[in-house]
Formats: structure tokens, sequence, C-alpha cells
């Protein structure tokens, strides 16, 4: 008869999250959860004692294994869950290691090249390697990511996208370039802002609202230019749009079907050299209608490298 376990892991409510509950109460066990890495305490939450969440991926799920033993039990869906990561990692090892026989692939030129950049994790409050970061699958994204000249990453919500965009670009040297993001406005802060944010050497400009506060904004981005500074710049694909004006003589493209002359909002995003432009959520951009006025200013911008973001190519 195997023995009454005294944890209980399942998923939290929180995205990417496990809750670690008491079968048992234990103080000693109580303290050994609260010195895992992330672990936070939640309350109270059941009668039987304190609860707490904590990260949940495979090293988390290994971790607790090899702490608790017996006396952890998971719930059926972190159990399937962690079985069908298992089965993924294994499949891509192998994918790995064919491409390393045929087209050079390697995942230690990789590591030697991430390794050492570090960032703030704020799950764990502390300063992580950048290579360490990445679970297998992702690896194999920022390698594909780097390599490819004009990529479109495609992939389900929630499994690192912009990680591994951000990743392929550290290790291409993008930071000491320029860098332009174009993303829609809720990602801008949710997403760009944090994942850029990890790494506290990187000189980040995010687009505000109102046209004056932008005007004075890429004023400040134009000074980087000059002196050569690196940066990342992050703006919505409105900023980025051409836009239909009555001034034909001020016009900077016409369209013959409709009649329309179009002129562009902000020229300083156009007169820029980008060393990579990303675009974020594709499906939703336009970009797929080539007479859209996003896809046309575009074809206007000049970059070294494009990369292409979406969660459900085939809906646009």
């Amino acid at each position: 008869m195997s023995p009454r376990p005294y944890l209980r892991a399942e998923p939290s409510e929180r995205s990417g999250r496990m809750i670690i509950r008491f079968v048992e109460y234990d103080p000693d066990i109580k303290r050994r959860v609260a010195k895992l890495p992330g672990a936070r305490f939640v309350g109270p939450t059941q009668p039987e004692g304190p609860a707490f969440r904590i990260q949940w991926d495979m090293q988390t799920c290994d971790d607790l294994m090899k702490e608790f033993g017996s006396k952890i039990q998971f719930s059926e869906e972190v159990i399937k869950w962690g079985r069908e990561e298992r089965a993924r990692a294994a499949a891509l090892t192998a994918l790995g290691a064919q491409a390393e026989a045929t087209e050079g692939f390697s995942f230690d030129v990789l590591e030697q090249k991430l390794s050492g950049r570090r960032f703030y994790d704020k799950n764990t409050g502390q300063m992580r390697d950048l290579w360490e970061a990445f679970r297998p699958d992702q690896r194999l994204g920022v390698e594909w990511l780097s390599k490819a000249q004009n990529p479109l990453l495609a992939d389900e919500a929630g499994l690192g996208k912009t990680w591994q965009v951000v990743g392929s670009m550290m290790l291409d040297g993008a930071e000491q370039g320029y860098n332009l993001i174009i993303c829609p406005k809720i990602s801008i802060e949710n997403v760009w802002l944090q994942e850029l944010n990890l790494f506290q050497d990187e000189l980040v400009f995010v687009a505000p609202e109102g046209r004056k506060q932008r005007e004075k904004l890429l004023e400040e981005v134009a000074l980087c230019l000059e002196d050569e500074i690196p940066f990342w710049l992050v703006v919505n694909p409105a900023m980025v749009s051409l836009r239909r004006t009555k001034k034909r003589d001020q016009a900077d493209l016409f369209d013959h079907v409709s009649g329309s002359a179009l002129s562009i909002q902000f020229p300083f995003l156009f007169e820029v050299e980008w060393d990579t432009i990303v675009i974020d959520e594709t499906q939703d951009s336009g970009i797929a209608n080539p007479s859209s006025q996003f896809s046309r200013a575009l074809k206007m911008m000049t970059s070294k490298r494009r990369i292409g973001l979406s969660g459900t190519p085939m809906g646009g």
C-alpha cells in the first residue's frame, strides 16, 4: 500500500502556474515547499493548511518529484500534460539530432552564444541565464529563427513566441542595432515591454498615445540614431500605416483603384534603415492584403530582416 501523500499539485487559475495544496499538513514540508524557487504563499485556502503557487514547467515538476517523492501527488491534468511534454521534447531532440547531421545544426553553438546573457526572472526574483530559460522546443525555435532570413513563427498563444524572437535576436547581435517592433496596442506593455525590460542594458522606447507625444518620442529616438546608440522601438500598426489625405500635393502614394492620395504619418519610421522589423499578430495587421495601407507602408520601409509572428496563421 502506497503511503498517503502530504501534497497535491494541480493547475492554478493563473496561466503557467500550479497550486501546491496540503492533503495532510506538515510544518517541515511547508518550510521545504517555501524554499522552492519561485514558490509564493497564497494563504490557507483549505482547512488542512496553507497553499503555494509555483511555476508550471517540466523542471519544476522534476524538482518536486526529487524533493518530495511519494509525498506529493499530481492531478490527472498535470500528469497528462507532463506525458505530452516529454513526448514532445523527445520528438524535438530527435529532430535536432537529424538537423545537426544534415545541416550543421548544433545546440552547443547556440548555448555558447546565449550563455552569459542574463535577465531578471520575476517568478524567482533572481537573475537567470538566458539559455537556461528556454524549453527544448523553444531552443529549436530560436535556432530556426536565427537562420531564416524573413521567417514567420506560427504557434499557439502562450508558448513563448515573443521570448523566442527576443532570444534569436540576441543570438544575432540585434541588440547592437536598430529594431522596430510593430504590435497591437494590447501587446505593447503586456508582452513586448515586459520581455525587453528583462534585459536591463537594453534601451527600449514605447510609443505613447497622442500625435504630439509620439512626435516628441521619435525626436528622442532620432538623437540615439545620430549618436549611433542601439535601441528598440515598439509601435502599433496604426503608426506605420499610410493614411488618406486630401492634400494631393503632399501625398507619398496614390491608390489608382480608389483614386485616394496616401501619406506617411511619421516620416522618421521610413527614414531609418532598420536592422530588424518584427510584425506581431500578422493575421490581424492587414499584411495578408497587398493593397492594404499597412502592407503598402511596409513595402516602403527599409530593413535587413523581417520576422512575423502569428497565433492563428490560417486566420489571416
